[in-house]
């Protein structure tokens, strides 16, 4: 709620007062962080529930990937993108996709943005 409408400092009080965390309170951090275009706090988060052993899902690598992209961290969100595959076991979604096709065409890396939506395809 209190970061629907922006009022981040509030929400993150509220996270970080929570006993009971689970994957779900991470992601939405997460998501709130990346929809204001926080990228780097989203991503603090993110290695943050990582670090303290807290398995992302699909949602979670959605809003990370979305905050690599608006913050043009291609590396990383490429980074990011393998973990979700090799490490969790996550098959993309065309989300994870339209993300990744996405960092890479706003970085210029057409050739690039092309093999992803070829692999895609493939699938």
């Amino acid at each position: 709620m209190y970061s629907r409408s922006g009022n981040l400092v509030y929400a993150r009080r509220i996270f970080n007062k929570m006993q009971m965390m689970n994957a779900l309170s991470w992601t939405s951090m997460i998501t709130a962080y990346a929809t204001h275009g926080f990228a780097s706090e989203a991503i603090e988060v993110f290695e943050n529930m990582i670090r303290n052993d807290f398995v992302p899902n699909e949602v979670t690598f959605v809003s990370v990937l979305s905050a690599c992209n608006h913050c043009g961290l291609i590396e990383q969100g490429i980074k990011y993108f393998n973990l979700m595959k090799e490490k969790y076991g996550i098959a993309p979604r065309a989300d994870h996709f339209a993300c990744l096709v996405d960092m890479l065409g706003r970085a210029g890396k057409l050739v690039e943005a092309q093999r992803v939506l070829e692999s895609r395809n493939a699938l």
